[in-house]
């Protein structure tokens, strides 16, 4: 018997008897943000000459349903995580409480019975939508991927979490925008995983075999892992070093989210070409206070390249044709040398 079951098993004459209240019912036992750790930023959206021109253009950026990125195991990835925690600590908890929690599982790419408004009792079908940016504004993996005919043609868009996470978006739209840091580490995950059960541990040792109290403590659970699994990635992606912004819709809106673009309605969900796929995506505004600034922009940086000058006179020529200016707008030339 583990130091930790010999503790409960002590107090256990005492815990479970305790009277099961309505406050501990309707609190939350673990929440579902504490998976992951969010900044303000800026963090770096990489992305081609195309999308760059389209970002500007729209003021919005592409949010890509999280079934088609390039990481098919996307969510599925915590999966493996779970099934080694159990394997290694199933011996630390009583074996009731292993069963209850073991088999809760991400079984599909669409989450069937997710709360994305806090606060609200309501759950509904969901997709997760993402938008990918980095920590690092120079990072050479990342201009990799824009590399053409041996020269690199990639930029990156500095952005805040306030461009893309207000509480406009939520109650106008019904979409929730979180973010945060991919965690990479396996030690990481367990670290994370073995936190959140231990709170879990501590309650239900206190009031055993009460079923409500199961069903509260599998629903918790359940929906920790559910947004734990949108930030979980394999340790293979490592040097992307992603910071992740997350557009969570439900299911049944998504044919019917707009947002208001001075007069026009903007519909926010559809389709492109993704590698001969077609790609489903939400087109996600930025938040801009004055229709005359992008102030969520911290600047553009450019790949690798013997043409800076050329590119940021062609930036320049693109910024002061649009209808709004970029405040404090930058452009930022890679540090990174180039080789022939």
């Amino acid at each position: 018997m583990s130091e930790k079951q010999q503790k409960y098993r002590i107090e256990e004459a005492l815990l479970h008897k305790k009277n099961l209240g309505k406050h501990t019912l309707t609190n939350v036992i673990v929440s579902k943000y504490s998976a992951t750790t969010s900044g303000v930023g800026p963090f770096y959206h990489y992305t081609s000459p195309e999308g760059l021109m389209g970002i500007l253009r729209n003021k919005h950026i592409f949010f890509t349903d999280c079934q088609f990125l390039n990481d098919y195991q996307e969510r599925l990835e915590i999966n493996n995580e779970l099934d080694y925690f159990w394997t290694t600590n199933r011996r630390d908890y009583d074996k009731e409480f292993c069963n209850l929690l073991k088999c809760i599982k991400i079984s599909e790419y669409e989450d069937v019975d997710f709360t994305y408004i806090e606060g609200e009792e309501d759950s509904v079908s969901c997709r997760y939508f993402v938008m990918s940016a980095s920590n690092n504004k120079d990072s050479l993996n990342m201009w990799k991927y824009y590399a053409k005919n041996g020269s690199y043609n990639g930029y990156n868009v500095g952005l805040f979490v306030p461009a893309l996470d207000d509480e406009w978006i939520d109650r106008e739209t019904g979409v929730a925008v979180e973010s945060g840091d991919v965690i990479y580490s396996s030690a990481e995950k367990q670290k994370k995983i073995f936190l959140e059960v231990e709170k879990i541990y501590e309650v239900w040792c206190k009031y055993k075999r009460n079923e409500k109290l199961d069903l509260k403590i599998s629903r918790d659970f359940k929906a920790w892992i559910s947004y734990a699994s949108i930030f979980f990635k394999n340790e293979c992606f490592a040097s992307e070093e992603e910071f992740r912004f997350v557009a969570i819709a439900p299911r049944n809106k998504l044919n019917t989210l707009f947002y208001m673009d001075g007069q026009k309605n903007i519909k926010m969900y559809d389709f492109r070409i993704v590698n001969g796929v077609a790609t489903p995506y939400l087109k996600m505004p930025f938040c801009c206070y004055n229709p005359e600034e992008c102030w969520v922009i911290d600047g553009i940086g450019i790949a690798p390249t013997q043409h800076y000058e050329q590119i940021v006179n062609s930036i320049a020529q693109l910024t002061k044709s649009l209808d709004y200016k970029l405040h404090n707008f930058n452009v930022r030339k890679s540090e990174i040398p180039l080789r022939y």
